[in-house]
C-alpha cells in the first residue's frame, strides 16, 4: 500500500446503531483490513512517532515497562475510583475497589523507581493519595459537579469510522469519563399574549460536555492554557455527538493537584509527593497531637508596610509526618473538610486541592480540521505498518527510521521517556528488552483485533 497522498476523502463517519463487534467481523468478511486508534495513540505520535510505534504497534499491541510508572498508575485508579462513585457506589465501596486493584498490580509489577527509593514507602504513599482523591471527590468534586450538571453516562464506550476505503477500514476509539448535560435554565422576556404584553418563561436545555478528569502535579499557566488545545474536547465530543445526534460542546475538565515529588529528605536520593493529603506536619509536644496541612502560609488581611501579604511558617516542635501512619487518609479528609486543621490560617485546604475552570468551546471549525489532520495522520500510519509487515532486518531498520522517526526534543522532557532504554541502548542494563511487556487493549476494538481480552 504507497502513502496516502492529497486530502482524504469524505467518509461516512459512524454506521449509527452498529455494534462494535460485529462491524469489525463485517468489515473483515469482505476482505478489508481494520486498524484502530485512539486519542492517546494520536497524542502519542505527534510527540514522538517512535514512541508511538513501540508503545502501541510494536509486537501487534505495543510494549510497556514492566514496572508501573506512578504516575500513571495513580491516576488510572483514581479514575476508578471516580467512575465508581458516579455510578453510585459508597465512598467506601470506590475506594475498596480502587485500592485492592492498585494493590493487586503493584504486588505484580511493584513501581519503575529510582535505586534509593523504597518500594514499599512510595507504593503505600500513591495507593493513599488515590484514596485521598476519591474522598475529594466526594465530599467536594462531584457534589459541586452536580449542582451544575446533570450526569448522562459514566465511561461508555464510543467509536466512529475516521476513513474508509475499498481494502481498509480506520476506526477511532474513545471513552470518555462521563457525559454532562447543563441543568435547563429559564429565559425570561417579554411577550404578546391575549391578556396583552407579559412576561414569558421559556426553559432552555442545557449544551452538552464530555466529563474529563485529570491528575497533574500543578496548576500554571500552561495547563490553564491546555484546554484550548486539549484533544479529548475534540475527539470525545466528537464521538458522541455523532451517536447522540446533537452538539458536544466541548470538555469539562476537573483536575486533582498530586504536588510536585521532592527529595526528602535533602539529598537523600528519596523523593515524596508534595500533596497534604499524604505528607504533613505533627506537633506532639503538648497533650494531645495537633496537625497542620502546610508548613508556609500567608492572609491577604495581614499585610506589611509595603501592603504585601506577610508570610508566615510553623513554629518549632513540628515534625513531619506520613498521614497513613497517623490515621486513616478517610479521617484525614474529613478534617481538613471541617475545618479542624490549622483553624487560625482561615484557608479551605480542601478547595486547594482541586481545580475545575468553565469548560473550553470547540467550534465545528475545530473539529473538521481535527478530523482532517487525524485523518490523513492515521492513514499514513496505517500504510507504514502494512508496509512493515513484508520487511525484516536492516530493510526493517531502515524503513522504521523514515515512518517512526525518533523526535530527540522528547526523549528527557519533561520525564526520561518509557522507551529511553530501547532507543539509547543504555549500559547499566544488559537487555533493555527485558524491562518491557506487551502492553494491555484499551479499548474493545483493538482487543478484538489482537484478540486479547480486555
Amino acid at each position: 500500500m504507497s502513502e496516502p497522498t492529497g486530502l482524504p476523502k469524505p467518509t461516512k463517519r459512524l454506521p449509527h446503531g452498529a455494534d462494535l463487534a460485529s462491524f469489525i467481523k463485517e468489515k473483515q468478511a469482505r476482505g478489508k483490513r481494520v486498524f484502530v486508534t485512539s486519542r492517546s495513540a494520536v497524542i502519542t505520535h505527534q510527540r514522538c512517532p517512535r514512541r508511538r510505534f513501540l508503545g502501541y504497534h510494536y509486537e501487534g499491541l505495543g510494549i510497556v515497562k514492566q514496572k508501573l510508572q506512578a504516575p500513571l498508575a495513580t491516576g488510572g485508579y483514581t479514575h476508578v475510583g471516580l467512575a465508581s462513585l458516579l455510578k453510585g457506589s459508597s465512598v467506601e465501596e470506590a475506594c475498596g475497589l480502587a485500592v485492592s486493584k492498585y494493590t493487586e498490580e503493584l504486588a505484580t509489577r511493584g513501581l519503575d523507581l529510582d535505586v534509593n527509593e523504597d518500594q514499599a514507602m512510595v507504593a503505600a504513599e500513591q495507593v493513599a493519595l488515590t484514596e485521598a482523591f476519591i474522598h475529594l471527590a466526594h465530599r467536594r468534586v462531584i457534589p459541586q459537579l452536580l449542582e451544575e450538571y446533570e450526569l448522562l453516562d459514566v465511561e461508555r464506550e464510543e467509536w466512529f469510522v475516521l476513513y474508509e476505503d475499498q481494502r481498509m477500514c480506520l476506526i477511532l476509539e474513545a471513552r470518555c469519563d462521563g457525559l454532562l448535560r447543563e441543568k435547563a435554565a429559564t429565559l425570561v422576556q417579554p411577550a404578546f399574549t391575549s391578556k396583552g404584553q407579559q412576561m414569558v418563561e421559556t426553559p432552555i436545555a442545557g449544551d452538552l460536555y464530555v466529563l474529563s478528569w485529570k491528575t497533574l502535579a500543578f496548576w500554571d499557566r500552561r495547563t490553564r492554557l491546555e484546554a484550548k488545545t486539549d484533544m479529548q474536547g475534540l475527539s470525545e465530543a466528537y464521538a458522541v455527538e455523532l451517536r447522540v445526534g446533537e452538539p458536544v460542546l466541548g470538555a469539562k475538565m476537573i483536575h486533582f493537584l498530586k504536588g510536585k515529588r521532592k527529595e526528602w529528605p535533602e539529598d537523600s536520593g528519596r523523593y515524596i509527593q508534595g500533596s497534604p493529603f499524604v505528607h504533613a506536619w505533627m506537633n506532639a509536644t503538648g497533650p494531645t497531637p495537633q496537625f497542620a496541612w502546610t508548613y508556609f502560609w500567608s492572609s491577604p488581611d495581614d499585610v506589611n508596610e509595603w501592603g504585601r501579604p506577610v508570610n508566615h511558617r510553623l513554629g518549632k516542635g513540628w515534625k513531619h509526618c506520613f498521614i497513613p501512619d497517623v490515621m486513616p487518609i478517610a479521617e484525614w479528609v474529613q478534617m481538613l473538610d471541617e475545618g479542624e486543621v490549622q483553624k487560625e490560617i482561615e484557608q479551605d485546604a480542601l478547595a486547594k486541592q482541586f481545580i475545575s475552570p468553565m469548560p473550553e468551546p470547540r467550534s465545528p471549525d475545530q473539529k473538521q480540521r481535527w478530523l482532517r489532520q487525524i485523518e490523513t495522520q492515521e492513514m499514513a500510519i496505517a500504510s507504514y505498518l502494512e508496509q512493515l509487515e513484508q520487511v525484516t532486518g536492516e530493510t526493517l531498520e531502515a524503513m522504521l527510521d523514515s515512518f517512526f522517526p525518533q523526535y530527540s526534543h522528547s526523549c528527557n522532557y519533561p520525564t526520561e521517556c518509557t522507551f529511553w532504554h530501547l532507543c539509547h541502548t543504555s549500559e547499566e542494563v544488559a537487555n533493555p528488552e527485558s524491562l518491557y511487556q506487551i502492553r494491555q487493549p484499551h479499548h474493545p476494538g483493538e482487543s478484538l483485533i489482537s484478540g486479547e481480552d480486555l
